[in-house]
Order: C-alpha cells, then structure tokens, then sequence
C-alpha cells in the first residue's frame, strides 16, 4: 500500500526581476526621516533658485536705475563763488550733465575745486533724482602785489596767489619785496611775510597802506603817520602793540619812522 504526498499548491511564475523577495518592514521613524531629507533638498533647491532669480532681479534694476535718464546729472549747482566763474568750478569737477548720478565722483570734485585758485574749500553733494550741488568757501584777500603798470596779483594770508586784477581789493595792503611771483593757486616763497599781516592788531592793520620785505627785515608804510619798522616778523602782536602806543603820543605826527624791533623799548626818528 503506497502513501500519496499531498499536491503542492501551484508556484506563482517569476516576476521580471527574478523571484520576489519578501516584504522588509520599514521603521516609521525612518521612512519620516527619508521623507524630511527630501523635503529639505526640495527647500534647499528653491531658495538656490529664489537667489539667483534675485540676484538677476537686482542687476536687472540696477541697470534700469544706471542707464535710465530719470537718474542722470540735469544739473551742476554752485553757490558762493564770487571770483572764480561758475563754469570753471563746473568744469574742474570732472562731473558731467547726463553722467550717471549714482557713479558720479564727489571726492575727485571736491579736491579738484579746491585746488582752484581762490578756493578754500568746496563741499559737494549728490541730489536725487538729478542734481549735483557745490557750496564753495573762498580765499580771502591779505595782500596785493604790483606786478605791472595796469596789473596786480592778489594773495590770501598764507601766501598763496589768488590771481590777477586791474585794481586792488578795498582794504588790503600792498606788499612790495617779494620777488618774482608764481601761478596762480601757487604759495610765494616768503609766504610768512604775509602771514605776519594777518597777525597785526586790527587797528594797526587799518592803517597800513602798504608793507616791504627787503634784507629780512619788515617795514609797514601808514596811510598817514611815520613808519613803522618791524625788522624780522617774529613777536608780531607785541610789535604792534608797541607801534599803537607810540602813534597814540602826540609827538608822533613830528617823527619819520617807529623802530618797534624791541618791542619793550621802541625807538622814533
């Protein structure tokens, strides 16, 4: 008597891959884990993508603002310049109308002005949408020089030559002895002789109509009244001082000049 084994249930066919292997569980937290890695690459992606979108935005609009007339120099405003033209001031600023606004140089204008001549110092700024303002502050006249028979050259207290004219500013001295001259925006080389007129008392100063430098020694010509001799431009103030106390005695109106060299004990002749 044969036994039968029973029939085995009939084999599924292969897939294409090949059997199937069974089924792996996955722990929970690690499918979230996968599933937030992803996430955070498509969040990484994006903002890449937002950057360079505003990256190209912005040089986009820079370019518009740049280019755009809206921002161009319309115009080059210039205030306090009484002796040096508006369009000599425009032109040293190296600032152009229908230049960009944006790229235009205010610190290469400010020196460049400032190097003019009668310039002391020029502040320059930038008005949106289209203006370029200069506020200049000039020199102001300490002495004058004969330098022909219808022509002067103006200084500032530091020596410096302001330029040219044919009558002398009101007030200011003549100065005589300082040899040959140089450009204008040019200091002379005995530039602390005309200091030293900046340094005289006031009420002296108005009464000097003219100053000579010869042998290094300074003598100041009055208007009326004897002269006064100041040998070196040293002790100014003391020297002047002096000067006032001799011209205010009544013998002074009698007296050729006022030797101030010792300013403690001047001597008149």
């Amino acid at each position: 008597m044969s036994i039968q084994a029973p029939p085995r249930p009939p084999s599924r066919p292969p897939g294409p891959g090949g059997p199937r292997r069974p089924a792996v569980a996955i722990d929970p937290r690690l499918r979230q884990r996968r599933i937030e890695v992803i996430r955070e690459q498509g969040r990484r992606r994006l903002r890449i993508l937002v950057g360079v979108v505003s990256v190209i935005v912005a040089l986009g609009l820079t370019w518009v603002v740049i280019e755009s007339p809206i921002y161009d120099v319309d115009h080059i405003r210039v205030a306090g310049a009484a002796h040096t033209p508006v369009a000599e001031i425009q032109a040293a600023s190296g600032i152009r109308t229908r230049d960009a606004l944006l790229f235009a140089d205010t610190g290469h204008a400010t020196s460049a002005i400032e190097a003019l001549p009668w310039v002391d110092r020029a502040v320059v700024h930038k008005v949106f949408p289209g203006t370029v303002t200069v506020a200049v502050t000039e020199r102001v006249p300490a002495a004058w020089v004969r330098t022909s028979p219808t022509t002067i050259a103006v200084l500032d207290g530091t020596g410096r030559v302001l330029g040219a004219a044919s009558t002398p500013p009101t007030g200011v001295v003549e100065m005589a002895g300082l040899g040959a001259l140089p450009a204008p925006g040019h200091r002379v080389p005995s530039a602390f002789v005309v200091r030293a007129l900046t340094h005289l008392s006031p009420s002296l100063t108005a009464r000097v109509a003219s100053a000579t430098w010869a042998a290094g020694e300074l003598t100041l010509h009055l208007g009326s009244g004897p002269e006064i001799r100041f040998g070196p431009p040293d002790q100014l103030r003391a020297k002047s001082d002096s000067a006032e106390v001799v011209l205010a005695r009544p013998e002074a109106a009698h007296v050729a000049y006022v030797d101030v060299r010792v300013p403690a004990a001047p001597v008149t002749g």
